[in-house]
């Protein structure tokens, strides 16, 4: 009897749980088919990447694709946004958290961006020919208006009372774009930097093979020494060394349009002999 009565438990025990398990996959598959449409509809986020490093060389013609960027503060996310009417990417607007209840200070992606990227990013965001052909003519009024621009919201003084992570980044920020405005400011420091992000270096021991250049060189050297104290004869010599730079200059900026990394150097290297003149007749003046 007692035997019988285990068996009956066990057999009611064994229905049960039957039952039990096949109400929870009925009610598991429903669960599922209903979630199903926002499991399709759920977005990646892209893994993030660097854009525009400054390399030693430039030998690959594939652009890097410019990164979405998380807050380090609320971890809001902020994907690139595209430029308009022509569906290549640019660095978003993300000086700050664009989440306005946080809106802190972000840092910048590492490697950080080149100057021209830093400055002009919805004109040069990517190292391509347009930046190659175009990057070494700049608009110094427009360049200094977005040097302040970026230097009224970056300044330390804003960040004060921030936290000591907002403090550092706008440190870090505000030095890195007086740095780029500094260099692009100038057409000789603007031409080496452009030349370096191309993999054209010039070091200090680099010459040039034109005899006749560095004859007249010479020349207008031994002509500042010898004119001593004659202001009209240092001032006619500073005159025509300005129109030789402003000629390199130009010569310059012809062959980065077209190119010509080897012109362009070359004419870099004249124009830091002809700075070189300059400084010898600002001495004497």
């Amino acid at each position: 009897m007692i035997n019988r009565m285990n068996m009956i438990r066990t057999t009611l025990y064994s229905r049960n749980t039957t039952s039990t398990i096949h109400t929870a996959l009925q009610s598991f598959q429903k669960h599922s088919i209903a979630s199903k449409p926002n499991t399709i509809n759920h977005q990646r986020k892209p893994t993030v990447q660097t854009i525009a490093p400054l390399p030693d060389n430039i030998d690959d013609s594939i652009q890097p694709e410019l990164p979405g960027t998380h807050c380090w503060k609320c971890h809001h996310y902020e994907p690139p946004s595209l430029v308009d009417n022509s569906q290549q990417l640019q660095i978003p607007s993300r000086l700050f958290c664009k989440n306005t209840q946080c809106a802190v200070l972000q840092p910048l992606q590492r490697p950080p961006p080149n100057h021209f990227a830093l400055l002009m990013p919805e004109k040069y965001s990517q190292l391509n020919d347009e930046l190659l052909h175009n990057a070494f003519q700049v608009d110094l009024a427009d360049l200094k208006r977005r040097y302040r621009g970026l230097q009224q919201m970056l300044h330390p003084d804003n960040f004060t009372t921030k936290s000591n992570q907002e403090r550092l980044l706008s440190e870090e920020q505000s030095t890195l774009v007086n740095k780029a405005y500094q260099t692009l400011r100038d057409p000789l420091t603007r031409a080496q930097y452009m030349l370096d992000m191309y993999g054209v270096g010039i070091s200090e021991s680099t010459s040039i093979n034109e005899p006749q250049f560095l004859a007249q060189i010479m020349d207008i050297q031994e002509s500042i020494e010898s004119a001593e104290n004659d202001v009209q004869v240092i001032n006619q010599i500073k005159s025509d060394n300005q129109v030789e730079i402003q000629k390199a200059e130009k010569s310059i900026a012809a062959c980065f349009r077209q190119s010509d990394l080897d012109g362009a150097k070359q004419a870099t290297i004249k124009m830091q002999y002809l700075r070189t003149i300059d400084t010898l007749i600002n001495e004497k003046q």
